[in-house]
């Protein structure tokens, strides 16, 4: 076989290429550490976060706190200490994956009471098509105000001590797991139909304008009808709330083409996600057989979670057990009524 000989700058350019592909691996090799280092960093965080809220709970119950007691409020006697990041996150992420009005309302993070602007009517906005137009007459926008306060929300969790020194449990994931499905069942119920006294304002008691089933079943024209009774701009974000008497309802809805309006795996109507929550009323109406549709942008549903959660262990009486409250401030409210619509007197009898 002929060897071909290479020139000075062939030989050059070879050698340069072999360098940079040498140093290409490497950087790659490098770049691969860095992302396994990472990795472990992240893994070995999150065992020590979970090591933090562990020790925590343990020292909560043993009485081994030293962190001065915080009031719940200003009118009870009950007490509790500043949980953790680590035991509120946990808390979090396992609310936020069951929640489902929260999961799509707007959420931040304020302590204390807060007066919310509302913008009114008013507005107005011109075209200026000529230097006169500059001096324009100004807007009057009313302004209506709102208060967000802090509603304590409670939950009891059950502890006995032989598993807060096992291994063979994750105390952590115990305690926040049971208490996450604790709090979203009230926080939820109070989202959708709570009065505001003690509790947020719930969707059902904002002043929402509202259309009627048309006929004695409900129908196709019906649900558009609700859909488009919605402005554009809130329908982009909309979500579909039903009671499981409504559900059923739509599920045997079908369109022109004797096609179900209610898409099964996606969970939709026209595209839009249909939630099943618990609190719209199934015995409404005269005869006590009708429930209520809603729909609209939960973005326009606000929630305020106060700064820190709070938590406190009383001893159950003649057991080695332990009850631990974790304590939650929260409030919520509708704050745009026009970005919802309701349907009333819906039912349907026929298959």
């Amino acid at each position: 076989m002929e060897t071909k000989e290479l020139t000075i700058e062939e030989l050059k350019t070879t050698i340069k290429d072999t360098i940079k592909e040498s140093e290409l691996i490497k950087e790659m090799d490098d770049l691969k550490k860095s992302m396994d280092d990472i990795k472990s960093s992240k893994a070995v965080t999150k065992e020590e976060k979970a090591e933090k809220a562990a020790e925590f709970i343990r020292e909560l119950v043993s009485d081994k706190l030293t962190a001065e007691k915080k009031t719940i409020t200003t009118d009870t006697s009950s007490f509790g200490y500043t949980c953790p990041v680590e035991l509120e996150q946990a808390v979090h992420e396992k609310k936020d994956k069951i929640a489902k009005i929260r999961k799509n309302a707007f959420v931040f993070n304020l302590a204390g009471k807060y007066q919310l602007p509302l913008e009114g009517e008013g507005v107005t906005a011109y075209w200026i098509t000529t230097e006169a137009d500059s001096d324009l007459t100004q807007s009057n926008p009313t302004i209506n105000k709102t208060d967000m306060d802090d509603y304590y929300l409670a939950s009891r969790v059950r502890v006995p001590y032989k598993i807060l020194n096992t291994s063979a449990i994750n105390i952590v994931d115990y305690i926040s797991s049971l208490s996450a499905r604790a709090l979203v069942r009230q926080e939820e119920s109070a989202f959708v139909d709570g009065d505001g006294s003690g509790k947020p304002t719930g969707i059902r008691q904002a002043s929402i304008d509202s259309i009627a089933q048309s006929g004695a079943d409900l129908g196709y024209d019906d649900l558009v009808d609700l859909f488009y009774s919605v402005p554009e701009q809130y329908r982009q974000n909309g979500k579909w709330l039903a009671s499981t008497k409504a559900i059923k309802a739509i599920r045997k809805v079908k369109d022109a083409d004797n096609m179900p309006v209610f898409d099964i795996k996606d969970q939709t109507i026209f595209g839009k996600e249909l939630l099943e929550v618990t609190d719209i009323p199934e015995n409404l109406g005269v005869g006590e057989d009708e429930t209520e549709i809603y729909f609209g942008d939960l973005k326009e549903y606000w929630i305020k979670d106060g700064v820190s959660m709070l938590a406190e262990k009383r001893q159950v009486p003649g057991r080695l057990q332990v009850d631990l409250f974790l304590y939650q401030s929260v409030d919520g409210i509708l704050v745009t009524t026009d970005a919802w619509r309701k349907m009333t007197g819906v039912k349907r009898t026929s298959s």
